[in-house]
């Protein structure tokens, strides 16, 4: 990457994000390695809000300085639900529902990105198929205590509110995900920075160089607390 590049990059992505660990960050910027973008989106809704555009656009501009763009449907995490942020378990989506938001979501999602450095894939691919022996070695990766570290877990933990065992996968779900793009690079909400921390750990514990996280402002909705998401991980 040109000098000229590496720094308007780098002043394009630090005016708008949370970069963590910035140090690394900046290296693999001055390293000119095609880097691999990822961003994960659950079709918990068959439409794209203004919030996610924002960070679609981010991944674009990825595109735009020649990076690939890995864009993973959670159809298998979505029927697992995202705990970040909740107060209380998110109730399952069936797969009938999951695939039609997959089609609603896809086409506005491509109107965005480029199609030339551009991989779509779907993370029931490769977690519909895992085995019992790789989810108890996976498993190990992280701790309860670890887990329990999370804010939205252990205020439900410490109000007496269920967690259930199911939901402490999905964290590791999606850090597997990166295990299985190879993610350089992975973007979301800034709900999303203690998922995108394990997905470090996850990819470090598979002998892989752990990923850079970089996390954007949520858009509230019309509420004015609750944020505005249709797709989320």
């Amino acid at each position: 990457m040109e000098i000229y590049t590496y720094y308007k990059m780098k002043y394009l992505i630090e005016r708008s994000s949370a970069i963590t660990p910035k140090e690394e960050f900046e290296k693999l910027l001055k390293s000119k390695k095609n880097l691999r973008i990822k961003l994960g989106v659950d079709p918990t809704a068959p439409d794209v809000t203004l919030g996610w555009y924002a960070i679609l656009r981010m991944l674009r501009k990825f595109q735009d300085y020649g990076h690939t763009a890995i864009l993973i449907l959670g159809e298998f995490t979505a029927q697992v639900g995202d705990p970040s942020g909740k107060s209380e378990t998110r109730i399952k989506l069936q797969e009938d529902d999951v695939n039609k938001n997959s089609d609603g979501v896809l086409p506005l999602i491509k109107n965005i990105l480029k199609h030339e450095n551009l991989e779509i894939v779907s993370n029931r691919d490769w977690l519909s198929k895992i085995s019992t022996a790789e989810m108890v070695n996976l498993a190990s990766s992280t701790t309860l205590a670890q887990m329990l570290e999370r804010d939205d877990f252990s205020k439900r933990y410490e109000n007496g509110n269920p967690i259930s065992l199911m939901e402490f996968f999905y964290p590791l779900f999606q850090g597997y995900d990166s295990v299985a793009v190879k993610a350089d690079i992975e973007i979301g909400g800034h709900d999303q920075l203690w998922n995108l921390m394990l997905g470090r750990e996850i990819q470090k514990f598979y002998n892989l160089s752990p990923q850079i996280a970089i996390t954007f402002p949520l858009l509230v909705g019309t509420d004015g607390t609750k944020k505005d998401v249709s797709i989320t991980r």
